[in-house]
């Protein structure tokens, strides 16, 4: 059975699993789904089209499956916001659903920590084991891998893929697409090496890790064109599984690479 506090609104349409506590003041639209042993807190707001999975915390005045941020919202377009399971979602978080202009989809994955303030853009993907600090922002469109680290105050730009194990320090404003296992700073930002810390913590091995340095070196060295960079990476991403993660990234960029 799910626990309902007095004073919540659960409308009749929402689907809610055992375990479910929902506190004071908090708001369910029809339309949602809720996972078994999540907690919403004090005054939040889950709007219609939000699935939101099992053992997820969801801290007080935050707001999900709001309408996205866009001046030409087709109110009839019915967005979705889909959850996976173990996230811990601070106070005064937004996310938008998706927007007819996009996939319709904003997805967050599991075992993410989304502190304070922090914003996911309509249509955004947030992939698993990611930290967006208080204050880190994600336009419409955005892609963030597994394991990135979204550091306070930090904006990315529609569209941008953050890699896997990416950490963007404070303040950090970015406008093309990130590599994984890159750190980035500053405003405009740059690329500060390697997130060796990031990999270590994951367990990584020293060869990899190597791997990983030498890699970066071939991309950030002088001023060479795209398609010698990957000429490069080709043969090292056979050989090592976390090249081929940058030999993906780099290949596939549309908006280019913060370098």
């Amino acid at each position: 059975m799910a626990s309902v506090a007095s004073t919540a609104i659960v409308h009749a349409g929402a689907v809610l699993a055992d375990g479910v506590v929902i506190d004071h003041g908090a708001i369910i639209e029809a339309g949602t789904n809720i996972g078994a042993n999540t907690r919403i807190g004090q005054y939040v707001k889950v709007h219609a089209g939000t699935s939101i999975g099992k053992n997820n915390t969801v801290h007080p005045f935050t707001c999900l499956g709001s309408d996205p941020q866009i001046r030409d919202l087709d109110h009839s377009f019915a967005g979705k916001l889909c959850i996976g399971d173990n996230n811990i979602i601070h106070e005064y978080v937004t996310i938008s659903r998706g927007a007819h202009t996009g996939s319709g989809v904003t997805q967050i994955g599991s075992d993410n920590l989304l502190m304070a303030n922090s914003h996911v853009g309509h249509d955004s993907l947030l992939m698993n084991h990611c930290i967006l600090v208080n204050h880190a922002t994600l336009a419409g469109h955005v892609k963030v891998q597994s394991h990135a680290i979204i550091g306070a105050f930090c904006a990315v730009h529609q569209f941008c893929t953050v890699g896997e194990s990416a950490m963007m320090s404070a303040a950090a404003m970015v406008n093309k697409d990130i590599l994984p296992y890159a750190i980035v700073a500053r405003n405009p930002c740059k690329m500060y090496g390697v997130n060796r810390v990031g990999l270590q913590r994951r367990q990584i091995g020293a060869k990899a890790i190597a791997n990983i340095n030498m890699a970066y070196k071939t991309i950030t060295s002088g001023k060479v064109i795209l398609s010698q960079v990957l000429a490069k990476l080709e043969g090292m991403a056979e050989d090592c599984e976390y090249v081929r993660t940058m030999f993906n990234v780099l290949q596939q960029s549309e908006r280019g690479i913060v370098r």
